[in-house]
């Protein structure tokens, strides 16, 4: 199960790059801003969402069903119901930490209109995410009790519409600043290396549309347990 690994990997790159960020924003530069606080914020859930996985991990995460307890199936269940909200919660402030660090950079009033609706659409469709996952049986406790009568949203629909509004957001905050870094007055080497730096935000729509297929064939399993790992993990929150 490559989940943990990958995951140890991906936290520990993610906390020496905010440490860093922070160094500099905080002991060199000296001026800090919402895009460093709202970093540190989506770390911070990161961890979070890392524990509740290794939770996860010891209650037969992407083990058979069939071979689980109920008790067992049922602890997966109630870490996998936090785990959830969290991923979408931590790239929902990965992404708004990103706009406001656009905003500082590129303070031009077209460019700021707009991030502000940028700002509005993540905002809106991060909402969404996390609630959509955290509400998604009524009673609550249904998600992870079967034996309880629960009005559930179709699970279908939600995986592949957050999926989707994933994959949308990212592409928008990777086109985003591409015109105006074309435009800026820079050595050709230098603005060649800058683009190919922001340009690399198209991986992370590349894996946003793997995950989406991943979740489309995945869905179409039963063994809850044994695959529901590999959709929410296929690109790691804090990137």
């Amino acid at each position: 199960m490559y989940a943990l690994p990958v995951g140890i990997v991906f936290l520990c790159v993610a906390t020496i790059t905010v440490a860093l960020r922070l160094y500099t924003r905080l002991r060199l530069v000296r001026k800090p801003g919402w895009d460093d606080l709202l970093i540190v914020v989506s770390l911070a859930t990161d961890i979070v969402f890392f524990a509740f996985l290794v939770i996860e991990s010891q209650n037969g995460l992407a083990e058979n069903e069939a071979d689980l307890p109920p008790e067992v199936v049922r602890r997966q269940l109630k870490a996998l119901w936090i785990t959830i909200p969290l991923y979408n919660l931590t790239l929902t402030l990965t992404k708004l930490s990103l706009i406001f660090l656009y905003r500082r950079l590129f303070p031009t009033h077209t460019y700021r209109i707009l991030l502000i609706l940028t700002l509005i659409f993540v905002i809106i469709t991060g909402l969404w995410m996390v609630l959509s996952t955290l509400l998604f049986c009524i009673p609550i406790n249904a998600f992870w009790d079967t034996s309880l009568p629960r009005t559930c949203l179709p699970e279908d629909v939600v995986w592949c519409l957050n999926a989707a509004f994933q994959i949308t957001t990212d592409l928008i905050l990777v086109v985003l600043p591409l015109p105006i870094l074309a435009k800026l007055n820079l050595p050709k080497r230098q603005k060649a290396a800058l683009l190919v730096i922001f340009a690399l935000g198209f991986f992370v729509c590349a894996t946003s549309i793997i995950r989406l297929t991943t979740i489309v064939r995945l869905l179409r399993d039963p063994d809850f347990t044994c695959t529901h790992p590999y959709p929410h993990l296929s690109i790691k929150p804090t990137y």
